[in-house]
């Protein structure tokens, strides 16, 4: 019972963290205008251009909103998580969960399974202020929850190779590209199109263009990015307690 109470207690203490955040709420504000800008502001848009040049942009909204609901969003609350676990490093907090009541892989895991829920909500919510290029509401539901672990991933990769967070303002630019990765590949053929796929949330995108445009391969594609995004995950999850026990020994 100790260390459920320890446990809760640390993870209640980060969800205060995140609520202070100004990034964060900056964040928030960001993406419900962004939201509702598109909402408006695309069918305008593609109605204008079709007008004048013949263009016909309705065929990228499926890109533009799960770009924006399923990558945005995940890397946004990776960030927020990155930098309270690497603040945890900086202060050498992280080393103290070692002897704490609870392994530190513990609370890693716990801490990714929240990240992942927020990267969730954070997905459903945009794509549901938008409400363009969306595909059926059973497959976009699985989507944005299965496309989760990519806020996870984005604050373990933040949270083990910078070493502090000037480095860490560095890398940030380095997974916003990443980050762009699915809107070029957009327009790549296959198998060409799969190389963008090194950046996990690729196949959540992948996977929301299959079910809008009725390709029953959705799923697959979504499997291979959740399977993809977990693994690393765990991978960077165990690099992150190598460091700790290194920094533990110093």
């Amino acid at each position: 019972m100790s260390r459920t109470r320890a446990l809760r207690g640390l993870l209640l203490a980060d969800a205060h963290r995140i609520a202070r955040d100004r990034f964060l709420l900056a964040a928030a504000v960001y993406f419900a205008a962004v939201a509702v800008a598109m909402r408006w502001a695309l069918p305008w848009v593609a109605a204008s251009a079709h007008a004048r040049w013949e263009i016909d942009l309705e065929q990228y909204f499926p890109l533009f909103v799960s770009y924006v609901a399923l990558v945005m969003g995940s890397v946004a609350v990776g960030i927020v998580g990155g930098f309270i676990l690497l603040e945890l490093r900086e202060e050498r907090s992280i080393v103290a969960l070692r002897i704490s009541p609870f392994p530190l892989g513990t609370y890693v895991k716990c801490f990714s399974v929240v990240l992942a829920l927020l990267g969730a909500i954070v997905g459903l919510a945009q794509a549901a202020v938008i409400g363009l290029g969306l595909p059926g509401w059973g497959a976009l539901v699985t989507i944005a929850c299965m496309s989760g672990p990519g806020a996870p991933l984005v604050a373990l990769y933040l949270a083990t190779y910078p070493e502090n967070k000037l480095e860490g303002f560095a890398h940030m630019k380095f997974v916003s590209i990443a980050g762009a990765l699915p809107l070029g590949a957009y327009f790549l053929p296959a198998p060409w199109q799969y190389l963008a796929g090194v950046f996990p949330p690729f196949w959540s995108a992948k996977a929301w263009w299959s079910a809008e445009a009725g390709d029953a391969s959705w799923p697959l594609w979504l499997a291979l990015g959740t399977a993809s995004a977990v693994a690393l995950v765990w991978v960077l999850s165990k690099r992150l307690e190598t460091k700790a026990l290194v920094s533990a020994r110093e």
